[in-house]
């Protein structure tokens, strides 16, 4: 059985103040510009081997859970966080003993799963988009500029870390845990497509697809 409970307030400003330790670990002259490292995990330093830091990490939601078992209860965190940047974003989901350890591995995934935006002049989503995911649903709407984040919640700081600035979003359904609003929001993201796809597809010119009326 598993037990969940709200962190406290000082724990997450720890995790969020404190620089996020490195996903990559020190690779050794041998492998110098190998992908991976002798554990075989995954480097995210480019060729030159310096440290990607265009992409801005923020923890989204961070619980304490305990799980019963024979010998007692044991203690865990389990957290979701947010990677983006420059267009792009992506989520991960952790648990482990201590906390930078979840976030350590919170982020590699979410470094794994990251997904370009499809935007329009690189502000808003390229069109209006619906998805749901377990009882979520989300409305992504265009929206001039100027109009900045018209969101709430986890979907407002994933929207930011991606770096998209104008934007209405609206959550409906029956639940709004922070985990289904994320992947509801990924799902979003993913049906979006550039608008040279959208003109090959219905065979009209760009000018055309952006000559209609943006609410």
């Amino acid at each position: 059985m598993i037990e969940q409970e709200e962190v406290s307030a000082a724990v997450v400003d720890e995790a969020q103040g404190q620089k996020l330790p490195e996903v990559s670990g020190q690779r050794s002259n041998r492998f110098e510009g190998n992908r991976f490292d002798r554990g075989g995990k995954r480097n995210f330093s480019n060729r030159n081997g310096e440290n990607n830091d265009e992409y801005e990490s923020l923890i989204l939601s961070l619980r304490r859970v305990s799980k019963t078992r024979a010998g007692g209860r044991k203690p865990a965190f389990s957290i979701l966080l947010a990677v983006g940047g420059n267009g792009m974003i992506g989520v991960g989901t952790a648990k482990s003993g201590d906390v930078h350890d979840a976030v350590k591995k919170a982020e590699k995934k979410a470094r794994k799963k990251m997904l370009k935006i499809a935007l329009l002049d690189g502000r808003t989503p390229s069109y209006n988009i619906t998805r749901s995911f377990c009882g979520v649903k989300i409305i992504l709407l265009q929206a001039k500029a100027g109009r900045g984040l018209v969101a709430g919640g986890i979907a407002r700081k994933m929207l930011k870390v991606a770096g998209v600035k104008d934007v209405v979003c609206k959550i409906v359904g029956n639940s709004t845990a922070d985990h289904n609003v994320a992947y509801c929001l990924m799902a979003c993201i993913k049906g979006l497509s550039s608008l040279y796809s959208i003109s090959d597809r219905l065979g009209k010119s760009v000018q055309e697809i952006l000559s209609r009326k943006i609410r």
